[in-house]
Parts: C-alpha cells; sequence; structure tokens
C-alpha cells in the first residue's frame, strides 16, 4: 500500500525517475537579454523551445 501511495504522489507532483541515459548536456552560456526575455515570456518549456529554435537552425546553418 505505502509503494502504491508513493507512486501516485511522486505522478502527482510530477517528479520523475532516474534517466536512462542523459540526452541534454548541462552548460554556461551568455545570450543577450532581449533573446531570453522573448524565451521566458513565453511560459513554462521555454528553454525547450529554445533547443528545438536552435535545432532548427542548424538544419540550415553551419555552427562555424
Amino acid at each position: 500500500m505505502q509503494k502504491l501511495v508513493q507512486g501516485f504522489l511522486r505522478k502527482k507532483l510530477g517528479v520523475r525517475g532516474p534517466q536512462r541515459a542523459p540526452t541534454k548536456e548541462r552548460i554556461t552560456i551568455r545570450l543577450s537579454r532581449e533573446v531570453v526575455e522573448q524565451f521566458r515570456e513565453s511560459g513554462e518549456g521555454w528553454q525547450t523551445r529554445m533547443d528545438a529554435a536552435l535545432r532548427e537552425w542548424l538544419k540550415n546553418h553551419s555552427p562555424v
């Protein structure tokens, strides 16, 4: 019963279990204030949307 309650609370609180394999890398990057503000103002998930925008950009541009 206790495991059932713990599982329910994890799901309800949005607590994730351990990742099977890391898919992203934590870095420090400096961006213009305007860019960060625009993404933050778009709401929750702004970092994911920024990642998607950079991925899209890389489809048509060379990173160097």
